[in-house]
């Protein structure tokens, strides 16, 4: 079970809410992983979990995340320079965050290149999302949570993911919201073909 994993891989002995495998732009991998609380990643040379520390508007104590059901939901998404960067969220968490391969930060605050959608015409709060995918050079958040309401039937999207940093931007050309005509709510999420 995940909760036996997380006894035996990381120090906060809190309950594993993802494994990722983030791939690099040197296309070489690496082994991420999230508890209730923080981000680790594996250490091929010490054979440990290390704690990735918690920096810019990101709580110092953690994510926090009050629910065993709430899993989270990340992918790899490079910096508008080509840099890595693992961009997560979910269900549980209060915002959207961001790994630069050194600290964990928060997307929608410490990120210059971030712009909120709109509503109505009006910057709208972004705090999370259920599940992220990084496709057709945007980055997709199903189920996001705009100005503290859920919108269980939504995909928001950003611009196109360039130089100028578009690809962080919810206001851009390029960049949407498409709500599913249904009652239910989107369930998962997955990449199926390039269309």
């Amino acid at each position: 079970s995940l909760r036996r994993v997380s006894d035996n891989i990381v120090t906060d002995n809190t309950r594993i809410m993802g494994i990722f495998e983030n791939v690099l732009l040197n296309n070489t991998k690496e082994t991420l992983v999230i508890t209730k609380k923080y981000l680790y990643r594996y250490n091929d040379i010490t054979n440990v979990f290390d704690r990735i520390p918690m920096a810019g508007s990101v709580p110092v104590g953690g994510f926090n995340i009050t629910s065993n059901n709430e899993y989270i939901s990340g992918t790899t998404y490079p910096f508008p320079n080509g840099l890595n960067r693992f961009v997560f969220t979910g269900k549980g968490m209060t915002d959207i965050y961001m790994y630069n391969g050194t600290d964990v930060r928060s997307f929608t605050l410490d990120n210059p290149n971030y712009a909120p959608p709109l509503v109505n015409g009006v910057p709208a709060l972004l705090t999370n999302a259920w599940y992220i995918i990084w496709f057709g050079e945007r980055l997709n958040l199903f189920n996001p949570t705009l100005n503290a309401q859920a919108n269980p039937q939504m995909v928001l999207y950003s611009g196109i993911r360039d130089v100028a940093g578009n690809g962080d931007k919810f206001n851009v050309p390029g960049a949407g919201q498409l709500s599913a005509d249904t009652f239910e709510y989107i369930n998962g999420a997955c990449i199926l073909g390039n269309v």
